[in-house]
């Protein structure tokens, strides 16, 4: 082997060296970055379940309201069909004292 192969090793062995050194360095600065942006993910996460289990504002309350809507919706619905029959109730007592007046 010649001087210049040797140097030429060397160099390549020095180039491959700094390589690894730069991934390892950036491997744990990002493996840095990832643990803090799981931590903010999960305190997150914990905040969003925190909310959708609040008793005034979370997914119970929003039950409960759509609960109060069924329940004014059948009143509503009970109401008209209330009205419905009396306004049937009158119209065939109408149309049987219209047919008596015929008749006589």
């Amino acid at each position: 082997m010649t001087t210049h192969e040797v140097v030429s090793l060397i160099e390549v062995a020095v180039v491959r060296i700094g390589l690894a050194i730069t991934i390892y360095r950036n491997g744990r600065g990002q493996a840095a970055k990832l643990g803090k942006f799981k931590g903010e993910l999960e305190n997150e996460l914990k905040n969003i379940n925190g909310k959708l289990g609040d008793d005034n504002y979370g997914l119970s309350a929003l039950s409960t309201k759509i609960g109060d809507i069924k329940e004014h919706c059948s009143g509503v619905t009970s109401t008209f069909t209330e009205k419905f029959k009396s306004v049937d109730k009158t119209m065939d007592e109408i149309k049987s004292a219209a047919s008596r007046r015929r008749s006589k």
